[in-house]
């Protein structure tokens, strides 16, 4: 949905660094691939790193710092909404089908985003995010399930399409059985989606009503 233009992997090192300051100066900080990642994922991983122990207390504490780090990040950032996002979000909304956000950052930084490029939260009613799970794998479910309670009906695998620019976005439809739509507006290319045969690929999303009319179902 957006690119941040590196304002979400500088709040990870920086948050790290205000959170745990005498870890940080110990060794490099790692490269982090956040692409398809989930936020629970890689703060397994720096823990693990620097040999913490991963306890509530700790990660609450990163969290905290991340969150601010984040916020003032994208705030300074030249980062930007992906072509034709917002617009095909009104138009699946505004012909009554569900939205919901399934994302591997931990609900609050993805409600930051949202807002800083001027998405209202409110249009993504139920989600799964990376502090449901560190396996994004596991996610499709869980946003299913909430999509149930919230609707007071069932969604079967083949309603649901998970939209998404990484291999990992792809292999998460997978999981649970949803429809696969990728689409080439991030760091993967066209040709490395086409690979893992996804339901849909496209190379944008700016033009809207070619793209509702190639998603059976969503016309």
């Amino acid at each position: 949905m957006v690119d941040t233009g590196g304002a979400g992997i500088s709040a990870f090192e920086r948050g790290f660094g205000d959170a745990f300051p005498e870890a940080y100066a110990s060794q490099p900080f790692p490269q982090l691939e956040l692409g398809g990642a989930t936020d629970g994922g890689l703060v397994d991983g720096l823990f693990a790193a620097y040999g913490l122990d991963h306890t509530a207390e700790a990660s609450d504490r990163f969290y905290t710092r991340y969150l601010a780090r984040l916020d003032a990040g994208l705030a300074a950032s030249d980062g930007r909404g992906l072509p034709g996002v917002a617009e095909l979000v009104t138009a699946v909304k505004d012909a009554g089908h569900h939205l919901g956000l399934l994302t591997g950052n931990v609900e609050a930084a993805a409600h930051l985003k949202l807002k800083h490029y001027g998405y209202q939260v409110a249009d993504f009613p139920i989600g799964a995010f990376g502090d449901d799970f560190s396996d994004r794998n596991r996610l499709g479910p869980v946003a299913m399930e909430r999509a149930a309670l919230e609707y007071d009906r069932t969604f079967s695998p083949e309603e649901v399409y998970v939209l998404g620019d990484t291999l990992k976005d792809i292999a998460c439809a997978r999981a649970c059985g949803a429809q696969a739509v990728a689409v080439a507006t991030g760091a993967c290319r066209f040709e490395v989606l086409a690979e893992a045969h996804p339901d849909y690929l496209f190379r944008d999303f700016t033009d809207t009503s070619a793209v509702l009319a190639a998603l059976s179902g969503l016309e």
